[in-house]
């Protein structure tokens, strides 16, 4: 939807008005994400009530959440935040929990034959992941003999299976993931948004399949791999939307850059998401980056698949987000979408 000449929002077509857009981050994408939307329900939008959820990565888990009546909060409290939730957001003590979802990774193999025949699946799949064109499908008895995926994601299939029902909500949710054999991304919706037929569950699984880490999911004759390997958030996809934020816990904020190591393994994403921003933008679309500052990104560390300290992640994410919010653009769009 096209912003007026003096830049103010069009509101002629309420049904797509808000676009949320969560990208990939592993487990501290998982409790960055969090912050920033805790921060957003504090100043009375409701993210889980966007018009489209896009996610990719640790962002489906987020997304799939939201739209099954999860809040931030509940969201924070799942992500090994609650210290920070009690502290920096007014919601009460929060409920004793079950271990939450950054203790769903195992090793997926401890011995030593085991672990070789994974190294070898796990390096066609990142191979295949890398190189943007079709091949044929690996025979079964082959793809058995020679699994991918060095982590085991059982714990975390039974955790989101748990948390979440086989059907799609019927609010709009976009998924995406990587088909290593048709060499392209998919986007995943339920019936009639593509020709993947997965529940909810198996397709968030599908999402947060880093090629190499953890195994592909299978759905016919399509072997799916994480969502990121095409973009970090996918933004392309809230395209004709008036307001787009969009959450992107790889990329790095321009205005504060991190150290040089930092910014160099941060480049491709913060790249990817300011071209993908830009496009949206000349379409004539509102969009809003969150991306970590210099002081977020050393918080964050270069483990992104950690279980400690992703209080402290929340809780940066939540103060920087708080600040980015008194801004006049962002106060502007924020009145909008709390109105």
């Amino acid at each position: 939807m096209a912003s007026s000449p003096s830049g103010a929002l069009d509101k002629s077509r309420p049904e797509k008005t808000f676009a949320l857009v969560l990208g990939g981050g592993g487990l501290v994408g998982l409790a960055y994400h969090a912050g920033v939307l805790c921060a957003f329900e504090d100043a009375n939008v409701a993210t889980e009530s966007a018009d489209l959820i896009v996610g990719t990565s640790a962002g489906s888990v987020i997304g799939a959440y939201l739209r099954n009546g999860w809040t931030p909060a509940d969201l924070a409290s799942q992500t090994g935040a609650a210290s920070f939730l009690r502290s920096a957001v007014d919601k009460g003590e929060p409920a004793a929990l079950d271990e939450g979802l950054a203790q769903v990774i195992s090793p997926a193999s401890t011995s030593a034959l085991g672990i070789a025949r994974r190294a070898l699946g796990s390096a066609y799949v990142l191979s295949r992941s890398a190189l943007h064109f079709p091949v044929p499908q690996v025979p079964g008895r082959l793809a058995r003999a020679f699994p991918a995926g060095m982590l085991s994601m059982e714990a975390g299939r039974q955790r989101l299976e748990k948390d979440l029902p086989p059907e799609w909500p019927l609010r709009p949710l976009r998924l995406t993931a990587y088909d290593i054999t048709r060499g392209r991304r998919v986007v995943m919706g339920g019936p009639g948004v593509s020709d993947i037929e997965l529940d909810l569950p198996s397709a968030v699984r599908a999402s947060c399949a880093v090629p190499g880490v953890f195994p592909p999911v299978r759905s016919g004759s399509h072997v799916l791999a994480d969502g990121g390997v095409t973009s970090t958030t996918n933004l392309d996809l809230a395209a004709g939307y008036q307001v787009v934020l969009c959450v992107a816990p790889m990329a790095s904020a321009p205005g504060s850059p991190p150290g040089l190591a930092a910014r160099l393994a941060r480049t491709w994403a913060s790249r990817s998401v300011a071209l993908e921003a830009a496009r949206l933008r000349r379409s004539g679309s509102e969009v809003l980056l969150i991306r970590p500052t210099a002081a977020e990104v050393s918080t964050q560390g270069t483990n992104l698949m950690r279980h400690s300290g992703l209080d402290l992640v929340a809780e940066c994410a939540y103060d920087a987000t708080v600040a980015r919010l008194a801004s006049e653009r962002f106060r502007r769009v924020v009145d909008i979408l709390a109105a």
